[in-house]
């Protein structure tokens, strides 16, 4: 299973390969892993991902191409907006 994420600090969106593991195991796992850097904008930062790293759980992909294709559509709809 796949979910989209967003960096809460430059804003770019990602998908992560969360397998089988439930919202909480997904939470808990991040909440114990450093960050190290953002695999959009490329920064690195000290802390855990659960800092860093802002998951959209109200829609679940059963690959990762359909989860790209709603980031890319997420982040055209986003630039409008602004």
């Amino acid at each position: 299973m796949f979910v989209t994420g967003q960096c809460k600090k430059c804003g770019g969106r990602t998908v992560f390969d969360v397998s089988t593991m439930t919202k909480e195991e997904v939470e808990n796992w991040m909440e114990k892993h450093d960050f190290g850097h953002c695999s959009v904008g490329w920064h690195v930062e000290v802390g855990k991902m659960a800092n860093y790293y802002e998951l959209d759980w109200s829609k679940t992909f059963a690959t990762i191409e359909e989860a790209k294709e709603y980031n890319n559509e997420k982040s055209k709809t986003e630039k409008i907006a602004v």
